[in-house]
This record gives structure tokens, C-alpha cells and sequence, in this order.
């Protein structure tokens, strides 16, 4: 555990995982070669930003966490605002994304003060993302590179009836 509390890699690797999973979910509808660009765009967006926040901060793991939360809250953005304007209360027309732009940010920021502020040490809580991290991006992996990518879940759509594909390629598959 010593080992993972040292370095704070968690941003990094919290970073390419959505973009890893979302692939291993599509992984019969795109080439891997479209796979590289959007890693390398979140990698260096993430990158960019543990850059900036360790010089505000002066300190990585502090800057690691700042950035791993506010990779979080960029990557579950789209879910939060879709679940949002499904609920009755939406039904209202107040959730609009200039709102929940300014409340996200808002929410992000105090968050980051308050653990800043109340965390004492850093390092169990960077071992324990790290530890997070490795194990999405393992399973994220995992899925991409199996023997039967994605094969099981063209069987279960199928059988679902929600066919990812023409009723002639799928009959084949059966």
C-alpha cells in the first residue's frame, strides 16, 4: 500500500478510463484506430490540469485529487444533466446547462476547499484512488482485449431484440 501512496497517478489513469470503457462498450461499431486520438485528447487534457493545479497548490497529491474530482465531474457531466432533465421537477424547464455549468463548478470548487482544508494526510486517500483507478482501467482493458470482445453482449441485445445488427449477420452469430 506504501508503494501506491507515494506517486499519485489516479488522474491519469481516471482519465483514460471512460474513454476505455466507452469504447469496450461499441467495440463492434468502431476500429481501434479511433481508439488513440480521444486517449491522448483526455491524457493531456488531464495532464494539463494536474500541471496547473500543482503549481497553484505547490504539492501533487493535493493537485491529484483536485483534478481526479473535477475528471469526474467533467466525465459524469452528460449523465447528470440527462437524469436531471427526465425528473418531474425538471419537467419545470430550470435545468439548463448554463445552470448546471455554474452549480457544477460551484459544487466542484467547494468541494475541492472543503477536502483540501479538512484532509490532514494525503497519501491513504491517494492509495486508495490509485488502488480505484488501476482496478476501472483494468476492467475497462479487460473487456477490450478478451478473446469474445463484446461478443456476449451481441448475444444478449440479440436475444433482448434490440439487434446491433442486420437480421442475417445475427442469425449467423446465434
Amino acid at each position: 500500500m506504501n508503494r501506491l501512496a507515494k506517486i499519485p497517478f489516479h488522474p491519469l489513469l481516471l482519465a483514460l478510463y471512460p474513454v476505455l470503457a466507452l469504447f469496450s462498450f461499441n467495440i463492434h461499431e468502431v476500429s481501434t484506430s479511433v481508439l488513440w486520438r480521444p486517449l491522448l485528447i483526455s491524457l493531456a487534457g488531464a495532464l494539463l490540469l494536474l500541471a496547473l493545479l500543482r503549481l497553484a497548490l505547490r504539492d501533487w497529491q493535493k493537485a491529484a485529487l483536485v483534478t481526479s474530482l473535477f475528471l469526474a465531474g467533467f466525465f459524469t457531466y452528460g449523465r447528470i444533466y440527462d437524469f436531471l432533465k427526465t425528473t418531474p421537477l425538471a419537467g419545470l424547464g430550470i435545468i439548463r446547462h448554463r445552470y448546471l455549468l455554474v452549480a457544477g463548478l460551484v459544487l466542484l470548487v467547494g468541494l475541492s476547499m472543503l477536502l483540501l482544508r479538512r484532509v490532514r494526510n494525503f497519501k491513504p486517500l491517494t492509495a486508495a484512488l490509485n488502488l480505484v483507478a488501476i482496478i476501472l482501467v483494468l476492467s475497462a482493458l479487460g473487456l477490450v482485449l478478451s478473446p469474445d470482445a463484446g461478443g456476449q453482449a451481441v448475444r444478449v441485445a440479440v436475444v433482448q431484440g434490440n439487434s446491433p445488427c442486420p437480421r442475417e449477420q445475427c442469425a449467423n452469430e446465434k
